[in-house]
């Protein structure tokens, strides 16, 4: 990242972000509680308050989602 360029990807509002990821906003918001998300790779607060608005990586956080939606080797269904 040269000066002030955001990291390379779309970057999107949350109300944009959520509908694109199939998620909803308040989801997004766990997922970063949960440490899933990470500031700087993929969103970026607009502020220093907790309710500050995000923009997201789309890009990044797609990467995620297909982390969480890949099967897991030895996991017991039924």
């Amino acid at each position: 990242m040269v000066g002030n360029a955001l990291p390379e990807g779309e970057w999107r509002k949350t109300a944009e972000a959520a509908p694109l990821l199939g998620v909803t906003r308040q989801k997004l918001t766990q997922l970063v509680e949960k440490g899933y998300f990470i500031g700087g790779q993929h969103f970026l607060k607009l502020g220093d308050t907790d309710t500050s608005p995000r923009l997201w990586n789309i890009d990044s956080c797609r990467l995620v989602f297909a982390e969480l939606a890949a099967p897991s080797f030895g996991r017991k269904y039924g």
